[in-house]
């Protein structure tokens, strides 16, 4: 392929180019990015005092002492109020309405803020005498439905100079003109930001409550915390109204952290510090009745505090981020770098590459100068495609050729990391960091270089076998069974991938991620040091001995899941990049490890092979001659 040589070396540099243009601004950003702010549940601190027998300022005081310095404070509901016994359920007599449910209020402020919450969401309660009410609230609503706040208690934590996160509940449909009166209340004026309670933000169900909501939150200058796995219904809406006031926030809910030790706890707010740039952690006390409770939620608190700091984080106040996004030069040395990659991918297959460069370059600046929201959607997919693809396609160049591999396998490398500069500092916008906008080529990166690079075996003569004679031909069972084994893979593959895998990973694996987290800082990827590189070790190993092509195949598509991987990394905006790199330095070594490994068990499985098969063949041989 004429001048393909050239057209590589063109679209690394552009990526190059671009990544020079970007790669200062995004490592003072994450340099700048190193204060942590923790949050502490007010509801916890209640439930843990209550348990304990303790007053409420003892531990208050404790906390401060220990460094915490914002807390969460949730309205009230129905359910929580009669856990701690504020509400209690009563029985009265036939002559009041039976819907209603009935209870006593152990205090008259904590009445009233009922009855005038639910006075505005239109469910007004019925005051039977100076201390019990009829409420219109089902047992499925008890922790569904704000019931006010405790402004007494707000006041009580600014006096021991707590910073303060209030936690509203949402009401499903809510009107405009309803939430305008929820949020006329003074008690916003008293906090640093919001964090919604339960699993919706408040104002969904109604776009145009969202949009007040939005408007309001920016108004006031309160920001809002966009909780990571939770999945708040109406969350992505409001974060694209109100991105400017929006905090990635990291949260361990109740439900799932009594089944975590406090190690684990604190080995997940750091991964999502460390890995995902999360800024502030909203940590849910251990509120399982247990011996030494409260020395266990301390000590979990400092340890996680120390976890922080010893990892080169701050703890300290944080704000939103402000909007950046890539020079416009930039863009187009990526858009370029992106045009030539996929011309050089379909030159492999087809002729007409000058055709397929002309029109992506034309898509590619057209959306760039239209719609640069849908010009990083299509870079972030092309590049998913192009990139590995090439960088595997000019390894079996190179293979086959039985020149030096090192230059190859140094090509290669270059070619993924040119994609991962594309992708990685092409779409290094605000939005991308806060997650609000998410790299979309993730499924098609991970299945067509696959499939194309299958392919590129076959056309290029590598495996000296043609598709039919490999699908139509007979199969040996050894090959049926190593294709039965590929199609299972594939699919456990396929299935492992993305922060929601079907198939999670088992006790081994799980252990295994965790000893490398801890002693290598960065854990590397497993698809990079377990299969792909090793793969490739294999390969250059077995470079001069004839084997069978099947083996030759599944070598070849380990190299491509490795590669896939090793770009993938790049697709995480919101992981510092530095980061980026030693995660692929500690695949890189450890990769080298396991192929040792892997050499020695398939040196000792050939030679028990051959001693086995020898089984039985003087006896055969006598056969066939007494014949």
């Amino acid at each position: 392929m004429k001048f393909s040589k050239l057209f590589l070396l063109i679209a690394i540099i552009s990526a190059l180019l671009g990544a020079l243009m970007v790669l200062p601004t995004r490592l003072k950003n994450e340099a700048a990015m190193k204060e942590i702010e923790v949050v502490c549940d007010w509801q916890d601190i209640e439930v843990i005092s209550l348990r304990l027998g303790k007053s409420v300022d003892e531990t208050l005081d404790e906390l401060k002492q220990a460094g915490v310095s914002v807390i969460g404070v949730s309205d009230y509901d129905l359910k929580n109020l009669q856990q701690l016994g504020k509400v209690l359920p009563v029985a009265v007599d036939h002559e009041y309405p039976s819907l209603l449910r009935y209870f006593y209020v152990s205090n008259n402020s904590l009445k009233e803020s009922i009855i005038h919450q639910l006075s505005i969401l239109g469910r007004s309660p019925i005051e039977i005498s100076p201390n019990i009410i009829g409420l219109n609230i089902s047992y499925e609503e008890e922790d569904k439905i704000g019931l006010g706040w405790d402004n007494n208690l707000v006041q009580l934590l600014k006096d021991k100079g707590f910073r303060i996160i209030l936690r509203p509940r949402n009401w499903q449909g809510i009107t405009p003109e309803i939430l305008k009166n929820l949020l006329s209340d003074p008690i916003y004026d008293q906090a640093d930001g919001l964090i919604f309670f339960g699993d919706q933000v408040l104002g969904n169900g109604n776009s145009e409550s969202l949009m007040e909501m939005a408007n309001f939150l920016e108004k006031k200058k309160l920001f809002w915390g966009y909780t990571e796995f939770v999945g708040q219904k109406g969350e992505t809406i409001l974060a694209r109204l109100a991105p400017a006031q929006t905090i990635r926030v990291h949260s361990i809910p109740p439900d799932e952290i009594k089944n975590y030790t406090p190690l684990e706890a604190r080995e997940r707010f750091l991964r999502a510090v460390k890995e995902r740039s999360v800024r502030l952690l909203y940590v849910r006390f251990f509120t399982e009745p247990s011996i030494n409770l409260w020395e266990k939620n301390y000590s979990y608190l400092i340890a996680l505090f120390s976890d922080i700091e010893s990892s080169g984080f701050t703890r300290g106040t944080v704000y939103p981020l402000m909007p950046f996004e890539p020079p416009l030069v930039a863009s187009v040395l990526f858009s370029l770098s992106v045009a030539i990659a996929i011309a050089l991918l379909y030159s492999y297959f087809l002729p007409g590459k000058w055709i397929i460069f002309i029109i992506s370059l034309f898509v590619l600046s057209g959306t760039l100068f239209q719609d640069n929201a849908l010009n990083l959607r299509i870079i972030g997919v092309l590049s998913g495609i192009a990139y590995p693809s090439l960088a595997v396609f000019s390894l079996i160049d190179g293979f086959r050729s039985k020149k030096n591999p090192l230059v190859p396998i140094l090509t290669a490398f270059c070619m993924v990391f040119a994609g991962g500069l594309v992708v990685s500092c092409g779409l290094y916008q605000w939005l991308y960091v806060l997650r609000i906008e998410q790299y979309s080529g993730v499924k098609t990166s991970l299945v067509i270089p696959i499939i194309l690079v299958a392919l590129y075996l076959f056309k290029s003569g590598y495996l000296n076998r043609s598709i039919h004679s490999v699908v139509l031909g007979t199969l040996k069972r050894y090959e049926f069974v190593i294709l039965m084994i590929l199609a299972g893979g594939f699919v456990v593959y396929l299935t492992r991938s993305g922060n929601f895998p079907l198939l999670p990973a088992g006790m081994l694996e799980s252990k295994m991620r965790l000893w490398l987290e801890r002693f290598l800082f960065m854990r590397p990827r497993t698809k990079e040091f377990m299969i792909g590189y090793p793969a490739l070790w294999i390969l250059l190993s077995l470079r001069r001995f004839n084997y069978q092509p099947l083996f030759k195949v599944v070598l070849w598509l380990g190299v491509t899941i490795g590669f896939i991987t090793f770009f993938n990394s790049f697709c995480h905006i919101h992981t510092p990049f530095l980061f980026i790199l030693l995660r692929f330095f500690n695949a890189f070594i450890l990769s080298l490890v396991v192929f040792i490994f892997y050499y020695i068990v398939v040196r000792i499985a050939y030679w028990i092979w051959k001693w086995l098969s020898q089984f039985g063949e003087n006896d055969a041989y006598k056969k066939r001659t007494n014949i």
